[in-house]
């Protein structure tokens, strides 16, 4: 993993100092030659990465690797500022330019080209160094047989492949059902526990048992939450109430939980799934049993265990568990085949032979059978397979030892360090977390471990997903969802998987749940540093003056909060942070000090009271990805934010600021204003606009001219658009027929909106679904959905029968003029 960890951040600044190299300032300012030697260095040091990984476990090589982990970070941290300048410069020119100002040169700017020029030399020694020690270690020179990202680029997996299927579990499903909505009904609680060793399916099956039709049918009420940790009652019945309300309780004293709890059940008949718990004490058990007793009145409620704990609880939840054992041989063989073989391909019979012996070895545990099924489905030669069969893990003589080093088998063949590394860094989440597909990515983004890929023509995004995918299809990632189109868009990590992050990860990254003042005392050196303060609200002073007096605090580059911060915190101390994700609602206010942090790429404060930002946010350059409460105001400032890509705010950014965000990926809407700075020609630059885009008050649009200037059509990536006008604006001086024709889509667009259009025709493209830029007509064959909405004045239809609209699905049609169509309400669907 040292590896991994060295070798993507070197990849990373090994494309990233030539380009600063060749940039006009580091050749006024004599960075060239100095930079071309740092590079030089890197190359030299990392052809002895490979070799380094191989003889890891000698501690003289770890703590070289340690070493050079420090000098590539540093590396990093000097580039990004030299950026950072590059980018404040183009600024301050786009704006000298708008104001036709002269600037002189400053002392300051000599300061910082002194200060960062001796940075890199003083780089550069310590990698001479490094490599001098290199070699007096016996490292040689190794290069892959591929470049990295080359690996990345597997097979395409087949569709839904990635998700487990309960199999070989129907007697135990339909025993625990019979158990919860048959037995003992005159009781008031049944509780059943899933009882057996990690990766034996147990939440598998309780998510089978919660969602099956017949539990849906006699709860009134059902509630699912991880535990995951020992927790005394009272924090149980808070997290309880907690997924009940989806609010945290006003009270942690008991006698006020149970009363909290009995106006969310009251009457009624719940089904409670605890996942994963570890405590196994009768007395334990025994209590919380006499506290939900006085919770509900009704009779059969039911609460679902997931243990590992054999002895678990009372003499009653003995008689009712239900014990896993491994699968049989025929379900081990119908996972393992389902992953590792594509469907309707011929497989050799060489490799179904050794890929009985493997699932042989898996025990029969479905978790295994995914994982390694997984990965082999992304080899086709003999001797990968015959290596997974022949390696001294499954000769280990404790199950979990074999099952925890199967999994790092699997983590050892991910295709490459890029991949390793962003699997990691999830250990910076909770376990059980559902996480984000597009927040990973964004993550993954904003630390420098994706990066566009010129070769292919892959945007940062695009790498990010196929790496996603890789996991999901590895198995390293669960319990996917999908949206309408079918694409990912969450997943979590079984707890076995997570646990390997953890391992993984645990000199880079530390994940601190209800943490004590102890813990926040003695918090190591870390790069990643997440505060889950759940259950504690009292600690907000520690955790502030951790970060702003702790020198680890310096260091990190990723810092989550989920709890409450001081008042008035500072982020003086967060020298070299990329990531910053803050949910306290207690916070109200943003400390102008934000506008130093040169580095940071990431700001989620979606979860405080923030309703005004200082205009020191518009120094953040760097700045990749942005989420917000209920702004009141922007700071006009913002408009500097040239990195921004992605932006997420229950209120939209004023267009005068949004038309310089040339980076955006995301702008959910965009209105129209007739004042300067405001108008439809703001969209002219943001090209890179992705998804789906709502633009309002088209009647503040004076003209086709103008329309015209947005360059809709040079917006390749949206596949949704509504064009809006607004219905109470009336009169002879609209031109919508005009501004429509201006408006022209790009040619993959797959949902068309037009709402309140006041012309008594559509414009050529709309009545021909094919736009026409510079004399050439592309049909918009791409798409799937056509709305037409309070048209009233139109008297003519887009002609859906011309041709080219064979993946058109659905065409609606409400209050169109009524002189040529005798229904009000027209909607077909295919």
């Amino acid at each position: 993993m040292a590896e991994a960890l060295v070798t993507i951040a070197a990849e990373g600044i090994l494309k990233k100092v030539l380009s600063i190299a060749a940039g006009e300032l580091a050749i006024a300012w004599g960075y060239e030659e100095k930079l071309t030697s740092l590079h030089s260095k890197l190359e030299m040091v990392r052809a002895k990465l490979l070799d380094a990984e191989e003889k890891k476990e000698t501690r003289a090589v770890m703590v070289w690797l340690k070493q050079l982990k420090d000098a590539v970070d540093e590396a990093d941290d000097v580039l990004d500022e030299v950026h950072y300048e590059m980018l404040r410069r183009q600024i301050k020119k786009q704006d000298r330019m708008a104001r036709k100002v002269v600037c002189l040169p400053s002392l300051k700017k000599f300061s910082f080209r002194y200060k960062i020029g001796h940075k890199i030399q003083n780089i550069n020694e310590k990698l001479l160094k490094i490599n001098t020690e290199a070699s007096s270690l016996g490292l040689q020179n190794q290069h892959p047989a591929c470049p990295v990202l080359n690996r990345l680029y597997w097979r395409e997996t087949v569709p839904n492949q990635e998700e487990f299927k309960i199999v070989g579990r129907d007697n135990d499903k339909l025993h625990i059902i019979e158990l919860l909505t048959q037995s003992r009904k005159e009781e008031k609680i049944i509780i059943v526990p899933i009882v057996g060793m990690g990766g034996i399916g147990k939440t598998a099956l309780a998510k089978s048992v919660y969602n099956d039709k017949k539990i849906e049918q006699h709860f009134d009420v059902k509630a699912w939450l991880c535990v995951s940790v020992k927790i005394d009652i009272n924090a149980l019945l808070a997290k309880i109430y907690e997924s009940l309300a989806k609010k945290k309780p006003t009270s942690d004293l008991r006698i006020n939980l149970i009363e909290s709890l009995k106006e969310q059940l009251a009457s009624k008949r719940y089904l409670l799934v605890l996942d994963d718990v570890w405590v196994e004490e009768r007395p334990y058990w025994e209590e919380f049993r006499s506290c939900m007793l006085n919770v509900s009145s009704q009779n059969g409620s039911g609460i679902l265990v997931t243990t590992r704990k054999h002895e678990i609880g009372t003499h009653d939840m003995h008689m009712d568990a239900c014990h896993l054992n491994g699968l049989s041989d025929d379900h081990c063989w119908d996972i393992f085949r389902e992953k590792a073989f594509v469907a309707g391909t011929s497989v050799s019979p060489e490799l179904v032979k050794i890929g009985g012996d493997i699932v042989e070895k898996c025990g029969g545990l479905p978790l295994l059978l995914n994982v390694i099924g997984g990965m082999l489905a992304h080899y086709n030669n003999i001797e990968k397979w015959l290596s997974i069969k022949n390696s001294k893990v499954w000769d280990l003589e404790e199950e979990r030892d074999r099952v925890q080093k199967s999994l790092e088998l699997s983590f050892d063949n991910l295709p490459n360090s890029i991949v390793k590394q962003c699997f990691a860094y999830c250990s910076i989440f909770k376990k059980d977390t559902v996480m984000e597909r597009e927040e990973l990515v964004q993550l993954w983004m904003a630390l420098g471990l994706v990066q566009a890929d010129e070769e292919r023509n892959k945007a940062m995004e695009d790498v990010g997903n196929d790496i996603f995918q890789i996991l999901v299809s590895n198995s390293l990632f669960q319990d996917v969802k999908r949206d309408e189109y079918g694409y990912i868009t969450r997943c979590s990590m079984h707890d076995l998987v997570h646990d390997l992050s953890l391992s993984l990860s645990k000199h880079e990254s530390l994940c601190l749940e209800d943490a004590t003042n102890d813990d926040i005392a003695c918090v190591p050196r870390v790069k990643h540093l997440a505060f889950y303060q759940e259950q504690n609200y009292k600690l907000a002073a520690e955790v502030s003056m951790f970060i702003e007096r702790n020198t680890v605090a310096r260091s990190l580059r990723t810092l989550f909060i989920e709890g409450e911060l001081e008042k008035k915190f500072s982020f003086q101390r967060l020298k070299c942070i990329r990531i910053l994700q803050l949910k306290c609602y207690t916070l109200q206010k943003l400390d102008d000090s934000i506008g130093g942090l040169v580095h940071l790429r990431y700001l989620d404060l979606t979860y405080t009271s923030i309703h005004v930002l200082p205009e020191s946010v518009g120094k953040l350059y760097h700045l990749q990805t942005l989420k917000l409460p209920d702004i009141k105001q922007f700071p006009g400032a913002m408009r500097n934010l040239i990195s921004l890509r992605y932006f997420k705010c229950y209120k939209n950014i004023p267009a005068n600021i949004v038309g310089q965000l040339t980076s955006l990926r995301t702008l959910p809407s965009f209105t129209v204003l007739r004042k300067k700075g405001h108008g439809i020609e703001e969209l002219r630059h943001l090209n890179n606009l992705v998804g789906s885009l709502y633009i309002s008050h088209l009647e503040n649009v004076s003209s086709k001219e103008k329309a015209v200037k947005a360059h809709l059509s040079r917006k390749k990536k949206l596949c949704e658009i509504e064009f809006n006008w607004c219905v109470d604006s009336q009169g002879s001086t609209r031109v919508d027929k005009e501004v429509l024709e201006g408006l022209q889509p790009p040619a993959d667009l797959k949902i068309l909106t037009i709402t309140s259009f006041s012309g008594d025709n559509f414009p050529e493209w709309v009545i021909k679904m094919a736009i026409n830029i510079e004399g050439k007509e592309t049909p918009l064959d791409k798409l799937v959905s056509l709305t037409l909405y309070d048209c009233r004045s139109c008297l003519s239809l887009p002609m859906l029968e011309y041709g080219g609209l064979d993946m058109l699905k659905e065409f609606r049609c409400y209050r169109i003029n009524q002189v040529f169509v005798s229904i009000v309400e027209i909607s077909w669907a295919i």
